[in-house]
């Protein structure tokens, strides 16, 4: 039993030592996920459009 509650003690100081090494990524997955919504959004407007894809109508003769 004093050897799980030495384990415990261990864990814990480790964790307070490192608790920011561990937020640096979830903070980098938060922004990563907004930025994925924003995306999400702004790409919805094309939704089953062509302004997309829009591009210059080409001339119906060649020029050559």
């Amino acid at each position: 039993m004093k050897i799980i509650t030495k384990d415990i003690k261990v864990i814990k100081s480790q964790f307070r030592k490192n608790y920011l090494l561990m937020l640096i990524p979830l903070a980098g997955m938060f922004i990563g996920h907004q930025l994925d919504k924003i995306e999400d959004e702004r790409m919805s407007k094309f939704r089953d459009k062509t302004a997309l894809y829009k591009r210059d109508v080409p001339p119906a003769k060649p020029s050559w």
